[in-house]
């Protein structure tokens, strides 16, 4: 969050981030883990334009939760399922932020789907903030290690 911390003190936002208090290791691909954190806090950095931005973290279910959580401009409620379809940008956001492609969140859902968990997002509507949210499911190593040598057969089995 250190890469955002002066984006939001140039807009005299507030940003925290609350960490998980019974934090564990988790395995996963972390620049893409951290792609997906930074998109989803830049986004709300840029939709929030007075207020705060709020990062938090816990486990719950066995899965480690990431909630990004805005003051900013909110999301129409008929517009919060297609935001993580190909080139899809809220309704009057490219007057706010010129610069979007509309891929963000879609690449986001791909990097949680690829990782086994789930995103969305939620919103009561227009001016009223948005909070995205998603979780990853924690993996020991010991399942790793499974993983891998049941990969490893699966690969040796399809040579010829």
């Amino acid at each position: 969050m250190k890469e955002l911390d002066a984006q939001a003190k140039n807009k005299k936002l507030g940003l925290t981030f609350k960490p998980a208090s019974n934090a564990q290791k988790i395995y996963v691909d972390p620049d893409k883990v951290r792609e997906v954190i930074l998109n989803l806090v830049d986004n709300a950095i840029k939709y929030t334009p007075k207020g705060k931005v709020e990062l938090e973290t816990y486990i719950k279910d066995k899965a480690f939760h990431f909630v990004i959580k805005d003051t900013g401009l909110g999301i129409r409620q008929s517009e919060v399922k297609s935001l993580f379809k190909k080139f899809v940008r809220g309704t009057g956001i490219a007057q706010v932020n010129t610069q979007g492609s509309g891929l963000g969140l879609y690449i986001a859902q791909r990097v949680v789907g690829e990782h086994g968990g789930k995103i969305w997002a939620e919103s009561d509507g227009l001016e009223k903030g948005s909070t995205f949210h998603f979780y990853l499911p924690i993996i020991k190593a010991s399942d790793i290690a499974v993983i891998n040598s049941a990969a490893a057969k699966s690969a040796s089995a399809e040579k010829p």
